[in-house]
This record gives C-alpha cells, sequence and structure tokens, in this order.
C-alpha cells in the first residue's frame, strides 16, 4: 500500500455552539515527512460533502459520497499553485477530513474535479475536489487470486468484501460496518459475513475475465436488500429492512486484520431538543408512490466441471486431466500467462513444422477418467454450458468438440454452435468434421469466443458422460494482403475452458411479487443472481460449511427481525421490494442545520408522527452545518403479497 505524507493542512470552525474544529490535511503519495506542513487558508465556505444515492430509491444499492474543499491561493513562494493538484493521477493526493480530532470523511482528490478562476488576480479561491474512491470500482476488477494465483472456488461474505472494497481503496486502514440481521438457520450461531458463502464463479466471464467490482458490489447487494454507503469515516452496507427496527449490534470488519467483530451499532439519529433544525421553512413534502407489482429474473450460471480447465499444472509435455486423443505428433503444448485472473495461465497449442498439420488433440473425460459402462452421471433433460476464449494467431480458428454419450446404443451426440445436438447416426458419410465446432477470428490474428447453452439432453436409459476435445491448429488460408510474418509459427492460445452442467432443462426464475392493494406503479423488471435453489452446481447458489464441506443453504432457511417465518433469499428480497412501498410514503426534501447528522442514520420525523425514514442525498455545507436532504419515508409492516416463482426453460424475452 501507498505512503501518503502530509504537506498541507487547514483549520476552522463550524457555527455551532458549541463549535466543532475541523481539520483538512492534503497527503501526498510517496512524499517526504514534513513535520510542518503549510497551513492553507479556507476559504468563506470551506468544505462541503455531498453523499448520494444513484438512483432516489431506498433500494439504490450504492451511494457514492465527494468532498469539496475550498483555499485562499497567496502568492507567497509557499503556497501550492491549483497545477499541483490537476496534473496528476487519481491516487496522487489523498484528502483527510477530521472534526475534533477524529476521522469524518477520507478520499482521493480527482483532478478533474478541480477548478480556479481564469483570470485570477494574486489572491484567489481554488476548489478541490475529492471522492471516495466509489467511483474507481467502476473501472477496476474484483481480485479472484489467492496465493498469487487464481483462485476458484467458495469464498465468504467476508472474503468479497476483502475482494472488492478493501482491494479498490488504496489509503489507509478501511472500515466496514455491515448491519443486518438476516440470517439462515444453518449456521446456528455463525454470522452472516464469517459463516455464509457463495462460489466466486459468480464474478467470472469465461470470455471477458473478472467482473468489475462495481457490478460485483451492486449485484450482491440487491440480492442481499443492502446498500454500501460511506459515513463518518468508515463504509457500511445496511440491510434496507432493518433500517426500521435497528438491531443494537453491527459486524465491523477492517482491511487490516480481516477479522470480524460484533460492536455496537449507531443507527438511529437521537431526538433531542435542536438536534436538527428547520433552515428557512425551506422543507417540502412529496410523496413515493407505492408499488403495484414487481417482475424480477434470476438467469442461473453453472460452476465448471473441468479438471484443470485452467491449465495450472503442467508436466512439461501434457496437462494433467486431459490425455492425447492418439498420439500429439508435431503439436507440442506449453504453457504462457502467469496464472493470475487478469493473466490466466493459456494453453499454447502449435504444430512443430508441418508434416500433420491439425494433427494431434487433448480430451477430457466427465466425469474424469475412463468412460466405463454405467459411468455417466449426467441425467436427460439436464443442459450443458460451454464457453470459450482463445487467440488464434493465423490459424483457422479453434477446432473443438463436445460429445455425450451413454450406455444407450446409438446414444452419441455432438453439441453444436447452435446449442443443438448432432446424432452420430445422422452424419453422411465422409462429413464426419460434422462433429467438430470451428470457432474463426474475425481478422488475423485475432481472439475467439463461443458462450452455448445446449439444449436439454435427449431421453436415455442411463446417464451420460461427456467427452471434450481440442484440436491441434490448421493454418489458415494464404492471404498475400496479411501474411504469417516471417520466422514464426501459427499457434492456437486456449485460455481457461468451461464445461458447466444445468441439472435441469431450465436456465432461469421467474419471480412475480403483487401488492394486493390497488395501485398501478409497475417498475421495470430487475435482473438479479442469488437464489435458493438447492443446488451446489449452481454459482447463483448460497452455500454454508458443515464438516469441513461447502453445502448449499437448505429451502426456506433465512430469518430476519421482521419475518415471522423462514423464507428463501428471493421471497425475503421481494417482501421487502413490495413491502417498502406498499402504500404512499413521506419524502421530504429540505434544509436543515445540524452538526451531528450522519448519512448513515435514520432520521425520525418528530412531528410527522415520530416516523423514521432514510436519507437517499445529503450536501452538507460544513462551516454552516447546513444539509441539504432527501429523506424517505420507512415502512413499519409489510403487508402480504402474492409471489409466485416460475422455473423457464427459455429466455422470457425471446
Amino acid at each position: 500500500m501507498a505512503n501518503y505524507q502530509i504537506q498541507y493542512i487547514s483549520q476552522f470552525q463550524d457555527t455551532g455552539m458549541p463549535a466543532k474544529n475541523w481539520r483538512v490535511e492534503l497527503l501526498l503519495k510517496n512524499g517526504q515527512f514534513n513535520d510542518a506542513p503549510y497551513q492553507l487558508v479556507a476559504g468563506a465556505t470551506p468544505l462541503k460533502i455531498s453523499s448520494k444515492n444513484d438512483q432516489e430509491d431506498k433500494f439504490s444499492p450504492i451511494a457514492s459520497s465527494t468532498a469539496t474543499f475550498v483555499y485562499k491561493y497567496i502568492d507567497d513562494g509557499r503556497c501550492p499553485a491549483p497545477e499541483i493538484f490537476t496534473d496528476v493521477e487519481n491516487d496522487t493526493w489523498l484528502m483527510n477530513v477530521y472534526v475534533d480530532g477524529v476521522i469524518f470523511w477520507q478520499g482521493m482528490v480527482k483532478p478533474d474535479n478541480n477548478n480556479w478562476p481564469w483570470n485570477a488576480p494574486s489572491a484567489y479561491d481554488v476548489n478541490i475536489g475529492a471522492t471516495d474512491y466509489i467511483s474507481q470500482m467502476k473501472t477496476t476488477m474484483i481480485d479472484l487470486n489467492k496465493d498469487g494465483k487464481f483462485f476458484y472456488g467458495q469464498i465468504s461474505n467476508a472474503e468479497f468484501i476483502a475482494r472488492t472494497i478493501f482491494h479498490v481503496i488504496p489509503y489507509g486502514t478501511v472500515k466496514v460496518r455491515v448491519q443486518t440481521t438476516a440470517i439462515p438457520g444453518a449456521i446456528g450461531a455463525g454470522n452472516f459475513l464469517s459463516d455464509v458463502y457463495h462460489h466466486d464463479d459468480a464474478w467470472y466471464d469465461f470470455t471477458e475475465g473478472p467482473l468489475f467490482v462495481y457490478d460485483c458490489l451492486t449485484t450482491w447487494l440487491k440480492d442481499n436488500r443492502m446498500r454500501l454507503l460511506y459515513s463518518d469515516g468508515a463504509f457500511w452496507i445496511q440491510s434496507i429492512p432493518d433500517l426500521y427496527n435497528p438491531p443494537a449490534t453491527c459486524l465491523d470488519i477492517s482491511s487490516d486484520t480481516l477479522a470480524v467483530y460484533v460492536v455496537p451499532y449507531d443507527h438511529m439519529l437521537p431526538v433531542l431538543p435542536g438536534e436538527i433544525l428547520y433552515c428557512e421553512n425551506s422543507a417540502d413534502m412529496s410523496l413515493n408512490a407505492p408499488i403495484k407489482q414487481q417482475n424480477s429474473v434470476y438467469k442461473y450460471k453453472a460452476i465448471n466441471q473441468l479438471v484443470n480447465f485452467n491449465w495450472a499444472d503442467f508436466d512439461g509435455t501434457v496437462y494433467p486431466g486431459w490425455t492425447e486423443a492418439g498420439p500429439l505428433g508435431s503439436l507440442v503444448l506449453s504453457k504462457v500467462g502467469d496464472g493470475t485472473a487478469e493473466s490466466p495461465y493459456r494453453n499454447h497449442m502449435e504444430q512443430n513444422g508441418s508434416p500433420s498439420p491439425g494433427g494431434g488433440e487433448i480430451r477430457q473425460n466427465l466425469p474424469a477418467g475412463p468412460i466405463t459402462s454405467g459411468g455417466g452421471i449426467y441425467s436427460a433433460g439436464w443442459r450443458l454450458q460451454f464457453t470459450l476464449k482463445a487467440y488464434a494467431y493465423y490459424t483457422k480458428g479453434v477446432v473443438i468438440s463436445v460429445g455425450i454419450g451413454s450406455d444407450d446404443s446409438g446414444s452419441a451426440r455432438y453439441l453444436q454452435s447452435d446449442g443443438t445436438w448432432l446424432q452420430l447416426g445422422d452424419i453422411p458419410p465422409g462429413q464426419e468434421s460434422m462433429i467438430q465446432m470451428t470457432f474463426t477470428p474475425s481478422s488475423q490474428p485475432g481472439f475467439v469466443t463461443a458462450d452455448i447453452t445446449s439444449l436439454p439432453l435427449p431421453p436415455s436409459n442411463s446417464k451420460y458422460w461427456v467427452a471434450v476435445h481440442i484440436s491441434g491448429p490448421l493454418p489458415a488460408d494464404a492471404d498475400p494482403l496479411n501474411p504469417i510474418p516471417p520466422g514464426t509459427a501459427y499457434f492456437n492460445e486456449i485460455y481457461p475452458i468451461s464445461i458447466s452442467v444445468l441439472r435441469t432443462m431450465n436456465i432461469q426464475t421467474d419471480v412475480k411479487a403483487v401488492n394486493r392493494a390497488n395501485y398501478t406503479n409497475k417498475p421495470d423488471d430487475l435482473d438479479l443472481f442469488f437464489l435458493d435453489l438447492q443446488d451446489g452446481y449452481l454459482s447463483n447458489t448460497v452455500f454454508y460449511k458443515d464438516a469441513g464441506s461447502f453445502l448449499p443453504l437448505p429451502k426456506d432457511n433465512w430469518t430476519d427481525s421482521r419475518a415471522g417465518s423462514a423464507f428463501s433469499l428471493q421471497r425475503g428480497l421481494h417482501n421487502s421490494l413490495i413491502g417498502e412501498y406498499a402504500k404512499p410514503t413521506y419524502k421530504v426534501d429540505g434544509t436543515f442545520l445540524s452538526s451531528t447528522l450522519r448519512f448513515h442514520q435514520v432520521v425520525i420525523l418528530a412531528d410527522k408522527g415520530n416516523r423514521p425514514a432514510a436519507i437517499l442525498h445529503d450536501d452538507y455545507d460544513v462551516k454552516q452545518r447546513k444539509h441539504s436532504v432527501t429523506l424517505s419515508e420507512l415502512i413499519g409492516t409489510y403487508p402480504e403479497i402474492d409471489y409466485t416463482e416460475v422455473a423457464k426453460p427459455k429466455d422470457s424475452n425471446s
């Protein structure tokens, strides 16, 4: 982690009674230690901090924050010119904000957020903008490595936070506080962070690589009815249903130890005289529209079943787990890449000379090992998902076959690129190449990708086995306008390859939740991911650990402070989605004075029947203690809803 040293500070007091002491520090990455930082003169409005949900919705999963610090530039030979904070990268300058000696806000100066006058006099205001680094999550991939190599397996929710939030934030010790009462019964006295798991296949695309942190967090937060925000010097993950009736504690995890602690939870803002004051009678009341119906789609994603799918093991000649289908001949295999998720190992397949172009192939059987009578494990009606990425260097592309067979006579079939199965007996004589799929790059050299979900496996009296064959490369057709460079050989590089199994003919679950009250609002359908299907083959599944083994959570295993009985993950989510908007609820836009209001807190509308409300937006003028906020009322009791789940064998939109 980078070392930051203080170069500039600025101090001021707010207008509270008693006044609070504020200090802004600007720290330079890998800067020299400075025991006497330059004192910047604060501007008339020295500091504003803005926190905002991405959408004006209680269930908006991520809220980001920014800070704007204003100082007066004075041409005294030491005061920093604006350019010091502009011709830099996003992690060059760190901004720390303290109130009465306690960290209040922390983030990185974003060069394009700075501004100052064009025709400036000798003294002028400089606006320095910083971000809490949530925006950086949109361009940073999740960390899927362990001990420097790509890790493909189950991770706990605590590990997920480390691989996302802690992976992105480059400064100091990062603290995350998680507030939820939702917990599966299978983990007993365990907790939501340490003892609830999922497979990180959820965050890996076999054609694109690791997903971006922001997208991973958005999916995980939505499915767990949570939102992420930065407030009072920490990141907070809050369960929306628990905001109304908060627990007394939360789970605390920090980047320095990754240990999970149970700590007291400061949730509701105390209702004390003078705690929050109306400012200029500015508050406006409106109503959130109630929701009549919410539809959602969960598309299944299966976990890879191939052994050594990422080419990690190599003995110098072949890849263990893969066998030669006949002599390799002129086909030479080698391993390239560093084994990380960002630069995974690749199977470099090259023809040594040209005595037998395209000769040699490697094969893997599922289940692993030789095919024997009764050795199949895959049932009729199930589907295969096949995913491929490869780099073709002046070859015809990648030639591959995915075949199935069983003890039934004539059961051998081969996957086609459109997902259909071609029966071996239907192939005309001389057309045996039809059992293969060829994926050709659009230009030479170039990448090829494939992502195929098969039709259901055909009826059979016995279970199927699967065989995958990857053939040696064939040279591309000669092109005088793009000849292969002299002294080079044509080759294919196969990235991690996936064959996974949907143990059903269905590819998704459609959910419909309906409010029984007479309203009309129907929001857009939601694309969701985690659901309880009790299927350990799917990365949509949530797992727990029992005697060292990862098992899918039992059916309807979740409870929380709201529910009278146990529920599934997807049912609990839709109860909340409808419940929080089951009727018209207050929305408040206004300006208030407060020295104690924090974005993570719930505000009690004392003169509106003590209704609790979540803060969706807060522009905080620190010196004047002025908050321009948007508040959204929270619902105390969720009504009964009409809820249906339907498993579908095809995309609902097709």
